[in-house]
């Protein structure tokens, strides 16, 4: 049975559900994003609850840092298991969610779909986060996709840009840009902040790491598309630092095949592959430099978490990116149809430890100036405020 709202409520704020395919402990850059403005508009005073697809092992109903989670559907394959979620969801906007006027669905999957049924049928106003602005093309390469992007254009009350070229492909499917809301993912800035030299030295040491070495790292999926093997043959062609070490955090379908190249290219000492975690901030303040080679992104919170921590980033030059990052100013950038030129970014970080460490605090001023979590969850806010009004 679903606890009782009350158990959990929020105060006189907006009250708003938020749909999302997955959510902790099963960690991607959405549902980070979606973790932490969730807390966030708890905080402030809004009553914001989240709905999501149900996973064998976890509690059907769970507080996760104070926000209300609900795991809906059966645990199946797809489609099936989308299809359960979506109308698990909707039956509980419709005998629990009376309270909740406004769903905010996050991307354009499963969750994009319960969000348009739910305006349709139960009159939710209706605001959509898209995580990418690929992922609206990627859906468009099939007849079904078209036809969910054109509904999407016309029953969505209001649109989340995460970046300029999010905001462009909106307007490239008839959105008109009154329906647009320029808001960024937010980082948690008093937790993402650099370590102090004593909290460096113990964080490696416990990872085995040489504290006079630099440490490199990358932090995210093992797919294709994030081009990690990039990173690991720049890293074979650099001649061996000292002994300084290239930590691969995260998991992914392209794991084993990473680690059987990183052994063919005899970095078996020099390549550690954590896995997947909970908890990314130790590996974030042990390191100096954070490198993110992938084909594209949206707005990274891998990134945004790196650069918070005061870290100097390598980054391809993708627009997601180069939202953030300027070359020279707060990063290093190589272009996306040129990696060979990753390794002379990556040498470069690493043979000048001055400029490095300018690099990273100009990293943590971008953030603190654009990407606070507090900024983000107010924008939020007012976005609500103004479709509950509206």
């Amino acid at each position: 049975m679903t606890p009782e709202l009350k158990d959990w409520g929020g105060d006189c704020g907006p009250t708003v559900v938020h749909l999302i395919s997955s959510f902790h402990p099963l960690i991607g850059g959405a549902e980070r994003a979606t973790e932490d403005l969730v807390c966030e508009l708890r905080r402030l005073g809004a009553d914001a609850v989240v709905l999501t697809r149900h996973w064998r092992g976890l509690p059907r109903h769970e507080c996760i840092r104070g926000i209300p989670v609900h795991r809906l559907g059966l645990d199946l394959p797809k489609p099936l298991g989308s299809a359960t979620f979506i109308l698990h969801a909707l039956a509980w906007l419709a005998v629990y969610g009376r309270a909740y006027p406004l769903v905010h669905v996050q991307n354009i999957d499963a969750p994009l779909l319960g969000g348009m049924l739910a305006k349709v049928l139960l009159r939710k106003r209706l605001a959509v986060t898209i995580h990418g602005e690929k992922n609206i093309q990627f859906k468009k390469g099939s007849a079904l996709g078209k036809w969910r992007v054109r509904l999407m254009a016309g029953l969505g009350d209001r649109f989340v840009a995460l970046t300029d070229p999010c905001r462009r492909q909106y307007l490239a499917e008839g959105i008109a840009s009154r329906r647009i809301c320029d808001i960024p993912n937010g980082i948690d800035m008093e937790r993402f902040r650099p370590a102090t030299i004593v909290q460096k030295a113990a964080l490696r040491c416990q990872m085995g790491c040489d504290f006079a070495s630099p440490v490199v790292m990358y932090a995210g999926r093992l797919v294709d598309l994030k081009r990690v093997d990039l990173l690991i043959e720049a890293w074979a062609s650099l001649p061996p630092a000292g002994s300084a070490h290239l930590l691969v955090v995260g998991d992914g379908s392209e794991r084993e095949k990473l680690r059987a190249l990183a052994e063919a290219r005899g970095l078996g000492e020099r390549v550690h592959f954590v896995g997947a975690t909970h908890d990314v901030l130790p590996y974030y303040q042990a390191a100096d430099i954070f490198v993110l080679p992938s084909l594209y992104e949206g707005l990274s919170v891998a990134l945004l978490e790196a650069m918070a921590c005061g870290l100097c980033v390598v980054v391809a030059g993708s627009p997601g990116n180069l939202a953030v990052v300027q070359d020279g100013v707060n990063g290093l950038v190589f272009p996306v149809e040129q990696p060979e030129l990753l390794r002379e970014r990556l040498a470069e970080a690493l043979g000048d430890a001055g400029k490095r460490e300018a690099l990273g605090r100009a990293a943590r001023q971008t953030v603190e100036q654009r990407y606070s979590i507090q900024a983000v969850a107010q924008a939020h806010l007012e976005m609500y405020r103004s479709l509950l009004e509206g």
